[in-house]
C-alpha cells in the first residue's frame, strides 16, 4: 500500500495523468453541485413562503398545501443527495491532491510547500499566483511589490476582484496599451456585474480571493480540522436556508382480507440554518524579497487554514447553543439522553454514563465502550470515535475482559477501538482535564448527524496600518459558515460518572 503522501517521483506517468484528470473532474463536479444546490435552496425558500401563506387558511387550501409539502419533500431528498455527492467529491479531491503533492510539482499537478509549513496547493503555479497576489496588493511600496505586479501582468493570471479594489492596483495590472474605457469594457464582459464596479471603489486593499484559492483554502482546512472532514458539507446559496429533514418513515400495517389499506408517507420537517461570519488576522514582515512568493503563500494558507479549522472544530464538537458558540450545537455540546426511546424520538445523541466513582478518563472501562457501540443506530455507516489524542493514549492502557488491548493499531499506525477508527480532535477535552460529569468522547456517524453549512465566500484584506509600529503587513480573512444538528441520534456520547 503506497504512503498517503506519495510524491510524483514514485508514481508512474499514467497514474499522475489519472490523478490530475481526477482533480480537474472533481472541480467541475463541485461547481455543478454548488450551482444546483443554490437553485434548490432558492426553490425551498419560495416554497416555505408559499406554505406559510397556505397554512393561514389551511381549511380552504388543503390540496394546495399537500402539493407544496410534497414538493418540499422531493427537494429535500434531492438536496441531501447533492450534499452527499458534494462531500464525497471534496474528500476524494483532497486525497488526490495529497497523492500528487510534492515540492517538485509542475504547472498542473498538486504541490506541497514542504520547505515551510506544508500547505497543499492544486499546483505550483497556484502557490506562485497567491504569493504574488498578496505581495502586489500591499499598500506599502517595496521592490517586492513592484516585482509581484509585473509578474502578475506577464503571467496573465485569472484573478477576481471585489468592487472596491483600489484603482491603482487595476492600473498596474491592466495592459497599459489599452485605453481605460477599453479595459473597463473587457473586464465588464469577462466578469459581469462584479466587473462593472471594478474600478469604482473607494476602500483600498479589499480583495476577493480567486475561486481556486478558496478551494485550496478549504482543502487545507480539511487537512487540519476533523469536523469538516467528517460532517456532511452543505453548499449554501444564501446566508439563511431551510433544510428538509426526514422525521418519520413509511408505516407497515396489517389489514383484514376485505379491509382497505391505510396509506402512509415519510414525514418531513424544515430546519433553518443561518451562516455567520468568521474572521482571522495574521501579520508578516513588510521586508519581503522578490523570491518570497511561495513562502508567503505557504504561510498564508497554513496559518489561516489552521485557524479556521480550529474554530470549526470548536463549534462543531463543543458548541452548546450558547452565545459563546454563536447559538450552534456540537457533538458533545448537545444534550444527550440515556433513554433510547427519548434519543430516537427527539433526534438527540444517546448518552452512556460512567459508573459511580469513575470520574476520571483513566477510569473509562471496556464495558462502557461496548455499551456505546450497542447504542449505535442501525443506519449509521461511517462510524468513528472522536476524542482528544491524550484520551486515546489513556485508553491504550485499558484491556478487555479477555486480556487484550481495547485500542488496536492497523496498518499505517491507524488506531481502532472495537473495530471502529479513531479521529483525534484537539478541541475535545484532554485526558488530564476530564472531570466529574463531563462528556469527553463520542462515537457515531457524524455525517448523518451534523451538517456544516458552507457559504463559501472568503474575503481577504491587507493593511500596513494595523501593525504600523512593527512595520508588519496584516492580512484579514473572513468567511461565512453554519452548523446544524439534524440527526443527533447518529452519535453516542460518554459522560464520566460521579466522584
Amino acid at each position: 500500500m503506497p504512503p498517503e503522501n506519495e510524491g510524483i517521483g514514485t508514481l508512474t506517468p499514467e497514474k499522475v495523468e489519472e490523478l490530475a484528470t481526477g482533480i480537474t473532474e472533481a472541480k467541475q463536479t463541485l461547481d455543478q453541485s454548488r450551482k444546483v444546490m443554490e437553485e434548490s435552496n432558492t426553490k425551498v425558500g419560495k416554497l416555505v413562503e408559499e406554505q406559510t401563506e397556505l397554512k393561514k387558511t389551511a381549511g380552504d387550501n388543503r390540496e394546495a398545501l399537500a402539493k407544496v409539502e410534497e414538493q418540499v419533500k422531493a427537494l429535500g431528498e434531492q438536496m441531501h443527495t447533492i450534499a452527499e455527492r458534494y462531500t464525497d467529491t471534496v474528500n476524494r479531491m483532497r486525497e488526490q491532491m495529497k497523492r500528487l503533492g510534492t515540492d517538485g510539482g509542475d504547472e498542473r499537478t498538486a504541490f506541497v510547500a514542504r520547505n515551510g509549513r506544508g500547505a497543499i496547493f492544486s499546483c505550483r503555479q497556484e502557490a506562485l499566483e497567491l504569493g504574488h497576489f498578496l505581495m502586489a496588493t500591499m499598500k506599502v511600496d517595496t521592490p517586492a511589490k513592484d516585482y509581484a505586479r509585473r509578474w502578475l501582468q506577464e503571467h496573465r493570471t485569472d484573478l477576481r476582484f471585489l468592487p472596491n479594489i483600489p484603482k491603482s492596483f487595476v492600473d498596474h495590472v491592466a495592459n497599459p496599451i489599452l485605453m481605460r474605457e477599453d479595459f473597463d469594457r473587457i473586464v465588464k464582459a469577462q466578469y459581469g456585474a462584479v466587473g462593472q464596479a471594478l474600478t469604482g471603489g473607494a476602500t483600498p486593499g479589499s480583495i476577493l480571493v480567486a475561486p481556486q484559492f478558496v478551494d485550496t483554502m478549504i482543502r487545507n482546512i480539511e487537512e487540519h480540522g476533523a469536523f469538516r472532514r467528517n460532517a456532511l458539507v452543505w453548499p449554501m446559496g444564501s446566508d439563511t436556508i431551510h433544510i428538509p429533514r426526514r422525521s418519520s418513515g413509511v408505516v407497515v400495517t396489517w389489514e383484514g382480507e376485505a379491509d382497505a389499506g391505510t396509506g402512509t408517507d415519510p414525514g418531513f420537517e424544515l430546519l433553518g440554518m443561518t451562516a455567520k461570519k468568521q474572521m482571522a488576522l495574521h501579520s508578516f514582515s513588510s521586508e519581503l524579497a522578490e523570491d518570497a512568493a511561495i513562502s508567503l503563500a505557504d504561510i498564508f494558507m497554513f496559518e489561516f487554514a489552521l485557524a479556521f479549522a480550529a474554530d470549526e472544530d470548536g463549534h462543531g464538537y463543543l458548541g452548546d447553543g450558547t452565545s459563546t458558540y454563536h447559538g450552534y450545537v456540537g457533538v458533545i455540546g448537545a444534550t444527550g439522553s440515556g433513554t433510547d426511546a427519548t434519543a430516537e424520538s427527539t433526534a438527540v445523541p444517546h448518552l452512556v454514563t460512567g459508573a459511580a466513582g469513575a470520574d476520571l478518563a483513566s477510569e473509562i472501562t471496556a464495558a462502557k465502550l461496548r455499551e456505546m457501540t450497542g447504542k449505535l443506530h442501525t443506519w449509521a455507516r461511517d462510524v468513528k470515535w472522536y476524542m482528544h489524542r491524550t484520551l486515546l493514549a489513556t485508553l491504550t492502557g485499558i484491556e478487555t475482559t479477555g486480556g487484550g488491548p481495547v485500542v488496536n493499531f492497523s496498518e499505517g499506525n491507524a488506531p481502532q477501538i472495537m473495530g471502529y477508527p479513531v479521529e483525534r480532535v484537539d478541541k475535545m477535552p484532554a485526558a488530564s482535564t476530564v472531570s466529574t460529569g463531563e462528556i469527553c468522547l463520542a462515537l457515531g456517524d457524524l455525517r448523518r448527524g451534523w451538517i456544516l453549512g458552507d457559504r463559501r465566500k472568503m474575503n481577504v484584506e491587507t493593511s500596513e496600518h494595523y501593525h504600523f509600529n512593527t512595520d508588519q503587513i496584516a492580512i484579514r480573512v473572513t468567511a461565512r459558515i453554519a452548523f446544524l444538528m439534524t440527526q443527533g441520534n447518529a452519535m453516542v456520547q460518554y459522560k464520566t460518572g460521579s466522584a
